[in-house]
């Protein structure tokens, strides 16, 4: 896995032309594993859901449209990240279905137990500390909330081929996982893709 280099507030420098060309590319990229976490997170009337790391907010404008939930919140590291997924998410922030946020999963700004499910797509290598984070996901998450973790699959015919985890990998983080306190955790795999789905 190549790794995203941050600064040391944890931030991901993309800003100007080279965070707007960023966003673009992980909406298109990205959309396969949006569906995957969007199926998996098996969402219910009046969930509330946490995505870390939401890019330029296409999951989050499809869980605020398509789902029955109470509230859709994200974090991301990236300012150009933030500005993008508000942008395109403006209308459901104005009816306060969304609340997006700048910062790391290190030190989550919610409350425990504030979440029904949470997801991240294709953004957990770049976690600064994966086991610290999944042990503040599982802080704002209730008891019994549900956890996915979309990772890209490395292939060597795809584009991008030298990103990505390999099944040991993928093994890894369902260690990980279950490391940072959760339950029941099991890997789903899918065309170019793999989720770690547990429970708390």
């Amino acid at each position: 896995m190549t790794a995203m280099k941050v600064d040391a507030n944890g931030r991901v420098p993309f800003s100007g032309p080279s965070g707007r060309l960023a966003g673009w590319v992980m909406s298109v990229l990205n959309q396969p594993m949006n569906e995957v976490a969007f199926q998996l997170l098996q969402l219910c009337p009046h969930d509330a859901v946490l995505e870390i790391g939401f890019g330029p907010g296409r999951l989050i404008e499809r869980l605020a449209r398509d789902a029955d939930v109470e509230l859709v919140a994200g974090i991301d590291p990236s300012p150009a990240m933030l500005s993008q997924a508000r942008h395109r998410n403006r209308y459901w922030i104005g009816r306060g279905r969304v609340r997006l946020l700048q910062g790391s999963v290190s030190r989550l700004p919610f409350e425990d137990c504030r979440f029904t499910k949470a997801c991240a797509v294709n953004s957990y290598q770049f976690w600064p500390d994966p086991v610290e984070g999944l042990r503040e996901v599982r802080r704002v998450l209730r008891l019994g909330g549900r956890l996915v973790l979309c990772l890209r699959i490395k292939d060597g015919g795809r584009l991008l081929s030298g990103l990505g985890f390999t099944d040991d990998q993928v093994e890894g983080v369902r260690d990980q996982v279950l490391a940072a306190g959760f339950r029941e955790a099991c890997v789903e795999r899918r065309p170019g893709a793999a989720a770690v789905v547990a429970r708390r």
